[in-house]
Order: C-alpha cells, then structure tokens, then sequence
C-alpha cells in the first residue's frame, strides 16, 4: 500500500513539474496601488506551480514559495520623489501634457532601474528560456524586452486604456461615444465637450506620435537593439489585461483586450486587523469618519499652504472625525477631530461602519475599494484619468467632484455634508456595489487561464485582431482616400474641360447661323 502511495506522489509531481512553466515579469512602475494588482497575479501563478521570475517596485518578500523569485527595484520610488514635479504641476491641466509627463517619469524610472544588474543582465546576457513574458504596458519602451526574452508576452494595464493604447491594439474607439479616459468627460457630452472630443483625439495622436513615437524607436534601438517602433512590438502582444471596472464605459474591443475589474479588492475573510489606536478611533467616532486619502502618487504634504487651511478649517467646522493620509508627522493648526498618519490600511478602514464619506483623487483602484465597501465620493481630481473618473461619480450620483484649484472650506464643507447626509448617495453607491460583485466567473481565475492558454499554444493567433497585420497606410485606409480624391479632382478637371469645349461650341454656333 505505501508503495502504491509512493508511486501516486511521485507521478503527481512528475504531472505538476511537466506543467509548469517559466514565466518572467516586469512592473516597472513605482506605483503600490498599481503593484498590489500585479502581486495578486504573480503569486497565483507561483501557488500553481510555475517558475516565476519578477522585477518590481514592490516586492512582496513571501517565503511561502521556493518558485518565486522577486527583483526588488524599490529604488524606483527615488525617481518619483526626485522629479514630483512632474506630477505635482496641479494647476496646469493639460490633457496631452498629463501623457507626456507621465511619458517622461516613465523613462527616468527606467534608466534608474537599468542601473540595475540584475536588468542589466537580463537584457544583455539572458540565457534563460521563458514561456512567457508579462509586462506592465504604461510604458511601450518596455516592449522591446520580447526582443530579449524571445517568448510570447501579455500585457496588463491596472486602469482604463486611454486612446494611445487602444491605438496599439487597433481596438475601435470613438471620441463622442467613448471619450479618451484622459478628459474630464463621461456621458451625455454637451455639444463644446463633444467639439473638444474630436479636436483632442488628432490633437493627442499627432502629439503622441512626435513627442513620444519617434524618441522611443531612438530608445528601442540603444537599450534592446532593435529597429522595431512600439506600434510593431505592440502587434507582437498576445493579450493585454484591462482594468475595465462597473463605471467603465462599455465599448466594443478586440478579442486580444481581456477585461478585468477589482483584482486587488478584499473579501471580508481577507481583511487585516485594524490596529488597536485605529480601531479604537473608529469605533468611538459618534458621529462617523471621513476618511481623506490622495493616494499614492499625490502628496497632501506637497499641496499649497493656502489649500492645506483651507481643508483644516473646513474638517475643523464638521462634526466627524477627519481621517487624513499626510506623508509627514504633522501639520500646522490641526483641528482635534482631525487625525494624520503616513499610511492607512485603507480596504480596513473604508470596510468599518462608521466611515460615511471618502474624499479621494479618484484613482481607479480608490474609486473601485469605494464602489466596493459602499462609501460615498468627493471626488477631488489632479491628472490623468482622474478627471474621468470624477465625472462618473457625479453621472451616478455616487458622490460629488471638488476643484482642487477653486474650491473654499464653505464650499468643500457644504460639499461634505451634502454627500453625509443625502442618503441618495449612499443608497446608490451600495446598489453599485452589490451590482459590482456579480461575475460570471472570479476576474484572478480569468486572467491565469489565459496567461496559460498563451503558455500552451506559445501565443493566441487566434485572438489576434486581424487589422494589426495591416501596413498603417492600409489600416488608415490613406491609399483608398488617395484614389478617390486623385480620382475626383481627375473627374472635376475633365468636366470642367468638357463643359469649356460644349460652351466653346454653343457659343460658336449662332455665329455661324448669322453668316450662313
């Protein structure tokens, strides 16, 4: 009997050796929310027995598994702090420039991380053998890694794909009915937002094309030795991962864009513990908690002085308990009610009870834990797709949008008690919610199912949108344009040749009848 045992393990585990693979990932922006999302996909492929190698900002450090190896390229966040500028211009809202800027981060992150032996080595002396390569697509730069690693690669995106990669993927897009993520639109555009829609989608393609395009194929060639442009690595990609939430605008995509919504989200069995001053501050709040986080990337301690009174004495004037995010150790003239702290375990708190309100940049990762636990919004947006997703808040009536650049403690204030206590908002942010958790199957489930699909059939030919095997002239149908107005002005020139010789001839004619 326990030789029969001993024969079942071993081929059990001669099963799972010959179906796991090798897998490397590389995340390469310096962004916890955006990282946590990656981290939940990364150790379910190593609890399913792959071989997973990944670079990141923010290393898990599990011990759980022997198959895990993890680059820490903490670093990265130096980069973030160095050139905050970059990100912190939030007076200047300029929908192009967000993409530009945060272009230009990108490209600091990665010539720190290429400082990096260990990328150094990867890119210049790789020798091993992957089965799939999984890239975050924010920077197309890093496509170019297929150059080295010579396997199939997916991509992943942790927020709403704006026109760029769409663009890449030559998925459909439409600038009335899908607005680019990137503008402060949503639905039932007026007829100057839809006017502005269209302007902006030549307007951030040509841009695009010029300030971003050319630069990289310089950057492709120097760091991957290859004379390919994104556009041709991105037609390489075998799937790319889409954060497309419940607020998303539903839209037509190809096979090879996968959505997904909520990844990092916590079930009830999955929350922490709260710590004991915490928990203690909740559960004592009479009057309810308003929890005021700008996440990860926007610094309250980094916001103007002028702004920072204003917030103070606006919470100074509420009833509730001010739960504040401030990456320092204090602030001037803090009101009793109001307490600070580097960090929250943001899920915990937003789950307790008695928080009634969430004053957030409206990230997407933010915006879904609300949806999530049911807390209604201020919305208080900086860049990128933030004023997109203010937008959606107040089209469903789930919260109410702040301009960080006009607003005033009355005004913040009378938005504050507004959002408390209308119960519409919460009434409806909690249908959302229940809506939200509805899906034909687990989203973590989905997208390693797919990632091994593309291991099995090393790609997925078959998802692949057939445009992206066009020439661009093609695709862009310039060649077809070209014949039909070469071929109208050919027509307008012979009629109007035409039309000359018969006038030429009418008009010769009753002189002839006079002579005769």
């Amino acid at each position: 009997m326990l030789c029969k045992i001993s024969v079942f393990v071993v081929f059990i585990a001669a099963l799972s050796l010959t179906d796991s693979a090798k897998i490397l990932g590389y995340f390469l922006y310096p962004s916890y929310s955006h990282q946590i999302v990656y981290q939940k996909i990364w150790l379910e492929l190593a609890r399913r027995g792959h071989d997973v190698t990944v670079f990141t900002p923010n290393p898990t450090k599990s011990r759980e598994f022997q198959n895990l190896k993890e680059v820490d390229l903490s670093d990265s966040y130096k980069v973030l702090e160095e050139h905050h500028e970059l990100i912190s211009d939030y007076d200047d809202v300029d929908y192009v420039e967000d993409t530009i800027r945060l272009t230009k981060l990108c490209k600091l992150v990665l010539e720190q991380q290429l400082t990096h032996p260990d990328v150094q080595n990867l890119i210049h002396n790789n020798t091993e053998q992957y089965d799939l390569l999984v890239v975050e697509f924010v920077y197309p730069i890093i496509f170019g890694l297929k150059e080295v690693v010579k396997a199939p690669m997916v991509g992943i995106l942790t927020f709403e794909p704006s026109l760029s990669w769409h663009d890449y993927m030559r998925s459909p897009t439409h600038p009335i009915a899908t607005p680019n993520s990137f503008l402060p639109m949503y639905k039932n555009l007026t007829f100057l937002e839809r006017l502005y829609s269209v302007y902006h989608s030549v307007h951030y393609r040509v841009s695009l094309v010029f300030r971003v395009g050319f630069p990289m194929r310089g950057l492709l060639y120097q760091i991957f030795n290859t004379t390919k442009n994104t556009f041709e690595l991105a037609a390489e990609t075998s799937i790319v991962f889409v954060n497309t939430p419940i607020l998303g605008l539903p839209r037509p995509t190809v096979p090879q864009m996968i959505t997904y919504s909520g990844l990092h989200l916590k079930g009830p069995n999955e929350l922490s513990q709260l710590p004991k001053d915490l928990k203690n501050i909740l559960d004592t709040a009479e009057n309810g908690v308003i929890y005021f986080s700008l996440g990860s990337n926007i610094k309250s301690d980094k916001l103007s002085d002028d702004k920072k009174n204003e917030l103070l004495t606006a919470f100074s004037q509420l009833p509730y308990t001010v739960l504040w995010k401030f990456e320092n150790d204090s602030i001037a003239n803090k009101p009793g009610n109001v307490y600070i702290s580097k960090w929250y375990p943001q899920q915990e708190v937003l789950a307790h009870p008695n928080v009634k309100l969430f004053i957030t940049q409206v990230g997407l990762q933010s915006l879904e834990e609300a949806i999530h636990f049911g807390v209604p919004l201020i919305g208080m947006p900086f860049y990128a797709d933030q004023h997109h997703n203010a937008r959606k808040i107040v089209y469903h009536k789930i919260g109410v949008e702040v301009d960080y650049k006009t607003f005033t403690a009355e005004s913040l204030k009378s938005s504050i008690e507004e959002v408390i206590r209308n119960p519409s908002y919460k009434e409806k942010i909690s249908k959302i919610s229940e809506l939200s958790r509805e899906k034909p199957m687990d989203d973590l489930e989905k997208i390693v199912w797919y990632m091994e699909y593309v291991i099995r059939h090393q790609g997925a030919p078959y998802l692949k949108n057939s445009a992206l095997d066009l020439p661009l002239y093609q695709y862009l149908m310039l060649d077809v344009y070209a014949f039909l107005i070469i071929s109208a002005i050919l027509i307008w020139r012979i009629m109007r040749k035409l039309l000359r010789v018969l006038s030429n001839v009418f008009k010769s004619s009753p002189n002839k009848d006079k002579r005769d």
